[in-house]
């Protein structure tokens, strides 16, 4: 579950920090679209922009080529290759150097800096990687048509068109977008898939994103189990679906879940009569539910 504690108190504190450059600061806070292409001819310069660390809980570290050291609050991602990393049951939190918005970072995740420039029209382009784990960014519109916010996973690139979204990069690479507020756009192999307010898509690596579905408030989970023994060990195989955007764990272990919500789970028991199972089925809005499995 991403951690949003004081994501609103963040935020003030920016926005009120940007109101005192005056009213053009102000526009360009609100308002203002992204473009995925990369085929605008604005020269891009170099400058001090980054991504500041505003919240640190659990295990959090921040890392480049010269540093692997735990993150602190104020630490600050600003070269190519900078990149925070979370621990189980760990969060940060970032805000963006313009006082757009904030990135939120779940456990057992990366996000690392690809690019971050100012073209010669004073857009911002912002490229971010997420190799792995899961992501709730929370971002205000552009004014300028130069400036890009991009997400970039091994599967797809996802364009903020506005403004909350949650990313999460399974571990083969399959990513799920569920839009929240505004629009997102999904790109991979040469297409493009605009996901609005309240529906989720999924692109597989390889594949061009699929088309949008609305999000599913939806923890249930259908299963059947198969009780094998071999060679004296009791084998408990649980083959399972859940919605596609979903995550399941079995006791305490995230698993392999494809793009049609199923999954196969293969357990070792030490009693030949009883087995007892918990499995957590998660979706995109943060809710839980918890199924104890007694397997004779």
């Amino acid at each position: 579950m991403i951690n949003n504690i004081s994501c609103q108190n963040l935020w003030n504190k920016k926005f009120f920090g940007i109101l005192s450059y005056g009213s053009a600061a102000f526009i360009l806070v609100l308002s203002g679209n992204v473009d995925l292409s990369d085929a605008q001819s604005q020269l891009q310069v170099k400058t001090n922009r980054y991504l500041q660390v505003e919240q640190v809980r659990g295990k959090v570290f921040f890392r480049n080529q010269n540093t692997n050291r735990p993150a602190r609050k104020g630490d600050r991602l600003s070269t190519i290759g900078d990149e925070i990393a979370t621990d189980g049951k760990s969060t940060a939190v970032l805000s963006v150097d313009t006082g757009i918005g904030f990135v939120n970072v779940s456990e057992k995740t990366v996000v690392r800096i690809d690019k971050l420039q100012i073209t010669s029209d004073d857009g911002r382009i912002t490229i971010l990687q997420v190799p792995k784990g899961q992501v709730r960014l929370q971002i205000r519109r552009f004014s300028n048509p130069s400036s890009r916010f991009n997400i970039q996973t091994p599967a797809v690139v996802t364009g903020v068109r506005g403004t909350e979204y949650v990313l999460n990069v399974k571990d083969d690479g399959r990513t799920i977008l569920s839009t929240f507020d505004g629009a997102v756009m999904t790109e991979a192999q040469n297409t493009e898939v605009l996901v609005d307010k309240g529906f989720q898509n999924q692109t597989i690596l390889g594949e061009p994103p699929s088309q949008p579905v609305p999000i599913q408030d939806n923890n249930d989970l259908e299963y059947q189990v198969i009780k094998q023994f071999e060679e004296g060990d009791r084998k408990v195989i649980l083959i399972g679906k859940v919605d596609f955007a979903n995550t399941v764990s079995i006791d305490g272990v995230e698993q392999s879940v494809d793009r049609n919500g199923q999954f196969r789970a293969v357990l070792t028991t030490n009693s030949i009569y009883r087995a007892e199972i918990k499995v957590i089925v998660s979706n995109p809005l943060g809710k839980q539910r918890t199924y104890e499995l007694v397997i004779f």
